[in-house]
């Protein structure tokens, strides 16, 4: 159990505003970065470049986009209910998104509060959970407060994952797709507590985002010239042609793992 890798999604709606929003992969070598903080630092650097060009208005990099669903998917544990053995937990699409992921889709936030910048290394473990994580595992409850126990670091020289706590702070709603016909129940967790070196770009303009690609192209060149876009399409344009989703390959398990916070 744990993660394991996820494709069959289908679109059921869309909770998302895909107007003027321009996803592409970005590839990078699994050994390119030895640890989380190296990788985020130069994503860093992309966003800021990306972010000054005029007619940008959000940057965000996301592990799976809204038609691709989530790429895996975690076994967890409510905390204040009795213990289950890990093979029949339950099981949630988690993905590693920038705090900016919500406000580049518009996604809308329903209860609690998005991801921040706060929520980085050494900082208390917080995810978000969509509207039918809510509605499936929270149905009488109010979720925010409520912590889940999963896998997050990896014991050194085991390869085995231990249980810490994550914190719901926020719920929005769904992005609008179905794992096997059924509404798909999503956590998100930040890059810096959640870490994937398998992301994609999502870029939200204020302009026709075709006019922009090229900028955006040259933007990411000055971080590394040598840094490929894969996959340059608008939003609308993937949302209408299923042919086009190009679904994520699973990298290596316990790459770029999160240090725990205790």
């Amino acid at each position: 159990m744990g993660v394991r890798f996820r494709h069959r999604t289908q679109r059921i709606g869309t909770g998302f505003d895909s107007t003027n929003v321009l996803p592409a992969r970005l590839p990078i070598p699994s050994r390119r970065f030895a640890d989380p903080e190296g990788l985020n630092a130069y994503l860093d650097r992309i966003a800021d470049r990306i972010q000054s060009l005029p007619g940008v208005r959000d940057v965000a990099f996301t592990q799976g986009l809204p038609t691709q669903g989530t790429p895996f998917s975690r076994s967890f544990q409510i905390a204040d209910q009795p213990p289950t053995e890990r093979a029949v937990r339950p099981m949630g699409g988690l993905k590693t998104v920038s705090p900016s992921y919500f406000r580049t889709l518009g996604l809308r936030l329903l209860n609690g509060r998005a991801l921040s910048n706060n929520d980085g290394r050494g900082a208390p473990l917080v995810i978000v959970i969509n509207e039918t994580f809510a509605r499936m595992h929270f149905p009488k409850v109010d979720p925010i407060g409520k912590r889940l126990l999963m896998r997050a670091t990896a014991t050194a020289g085991t390869g085995v994952l231990n249980d810490v706590a994550w914190e719901v702070v926020g719920v929005v709603a769904d992005e609008g797709l179905s794992w096997n016909g059924a509404p798909e129940a999503m956590m998100y967790g930040t890059r810096e507590q959640s870490p994937s070196d398998y992301l994609a770009l999502a870029v939200r303009t204020s302009i026709d985002p075709v006019r922009l690609q090229e900028s955006i192209r040259k933007a990411v060149s000055t971080v590394d010239r040598d840094q490929a876009l894969a996959n340059v399409q608008t939003l609308d344009d993937l949302n209408s042609d299923p042919s086009k989703r190009h679904y994520p390959v699973r990298p290596p398990l316990g790459r770029l793992q999160p240090r725990s916070s205790g």
